[in-house]
């Protein structure tokens, strides 16, 4: 998700500028070879993704030096700066001042310190959107050239003194796209419908494939104004109505993605995407091998082999098939989308529901089980909010049927 710093930020642009000037300090990981121009020569620091943070296509990286307290956060290149709610700063280990007005520094395992925000506007106890979160922002990853490696399932940060992008690939399977940098965060352009659509964000913090504004689309001759609002999400600023296009081309530069579902906002997303609203999300960005040069403005690609069309992390081909689109969430699935007159909305789902999908559940789900109890009328057991901290237990199989109350799933 994407989070705007405090008004404070601006007063201190100058000196998050100097921080990008600073060189990898010995506490960053030492490589033996010299500068080369190679990107194993410039490698600064190696990261995994952290396990918990996968199924939820996102990816959480964890940023404390070897023997110190875990520091996670997510890494959003759609935030322009690094921000973490007060739950997740106690999470931490941060001491959190209410009062106080300049950023919060804490050292990282790549020889660079972090400074933060803790967004205290609601509270200094927690978040005021009904989830906790840590951002690692545009501000800090600008200081490199970083590599999303999926298939490793690894981020490695490249000293940009010692390593850049080409202007042109010569891989086969490789592009380099021109990428704009603004507000410490990349834009690109992408085809969409055989038209193309100009500046679209680059934001690992967003689950799904392609978001767009009703307006933005309008501008290259796409009107989505008959869909009907399919969905709501809980943002960063608040509840958004969304509405489904199931099928839209596709491309990145000369890479065909196929027909893709597109999460439309009828009003836009509240500026949180970009000055067009549209972001492309993990599920495309996971097709790829993906190396961001921030300071010389360009994005190398090298397309993955053998990826699959996924929508917020389940299989494209279920969402069609069941009118059910769901996405992955703390170990349990989400109803994101029901169309109308599907076998979903049938057999009774709503936006909103969830299922477990935990070890411990009983019986054991995944999403192909969840598709093919829709497609039959199999028996189902979910839960169903209804209000921000209450939901209640409702099985399905022939008509939904609430039989119980429960704790509520914590929102998206």
């Amino acid at each position: 998700m994407r989070v705007d710093p405090h008004t404070g930020v601006r007063r201190l642009a100058r000196v998050f500028a100097l921080a990008a000037l600073v060189c990898a300090a010995p506490g960053a990981q030492a490589n033996p070879k010299a500068a080369d121009g190679s990107p194993e020569a410039a490698l600064i620091r190696e990261l995994p993704f952290e396990d918990h943070a996968i199924e939820m296509n996102r990816i959480i990286v964890n940023l404390a030096r070897p023997g110190r307290r875990p520091f996670e956060l997510m890494l959003d290149t759609g935030a322009q700066d690094s921000v973490l709610t007060p739950g997740a700063a106690k999470r931490n280990g941060v001491s959190i001042r209410r009062a106080k007005t300049s950023p919060y520094i804490k050292d990282t395992s790549l020889g660079i310190p972090l400074r933060f925000w803790v967004d205290t506007r609601w509270s200094d106890q927690s978040s005021g959107v009904g989830w906790e979160y840590g951002l690692l922002g545009g501000r800090f990853l600008a200081q490199f050239v970083v590599e999303l490696d999926f298939d490793a399932a690894v981020v490695r940060f490249y000293d940009p003194r010692k390593f850049s992008v080409p202007e042109n690939a010569t891989g086969p399977g490789e592009f380099v796209v021109p990428v704009r940098i603004t507000g410490n965060r990349p834009f690109i352009d992408v085809d969409v419908g055989g038209e193309k659509l100009l500046q679209v964000l680059l934001d690992t913090g967003a689950p799904g494939t392609l978001m767009a504004s009703a307006e933005a689309l309008q501008k290259i001759g796409l009107d989505t104004g008959d869909l009907p609002v399919a969905g709501r999400i809980q943002s960063t600023r608040g509840r958004v109505d969304l509405k489904l296009e199931e099928s839209q081309a596709v491309r990145i530069g000369p890479f065909d993605l196929g027909e893709v579902p597109m999460e439309v906002f009828p009003r836009g997303a509240f500026n949180v995407g970009g000055n067009t609203d549209s972001l492309i999300g993990y599920d495309l960005i996971s097709q790829f091998k993906v190396r961001i040069d921030y300071p010389n403005e360009r994005l190398w690609l090298k397309r993955r082999e053998n990826t699959r069309s996924t929508f917020l992390g389940t299989d494209v081909a279920l969402g069609r098939e069941t009118g059910a689109y769901l996405s992955t969430w703390r170990e349990a699935y989400k109803v994101r989308f029901v169309r109308p007159g599907s076998p979903a909305e049938a057999y009774g789902l709503r936006a909103g529901d969830s299922f477990d999908a935990s070890a411990d559940a009983d019986p054991k789900l995944d999403a192909e089980a969840i598709a093919a109890a829709i497609v039959t009328g199999g028996p189902l057991r979910g839960s169903r909010a209804t209000g921000p901290k209450e939901a209640v237990t409702v099985e399905f199989a022939g008509g939904p049927r609430v039989v119980t109350e429960s704790d509520a799933v914590e929102g998206e």
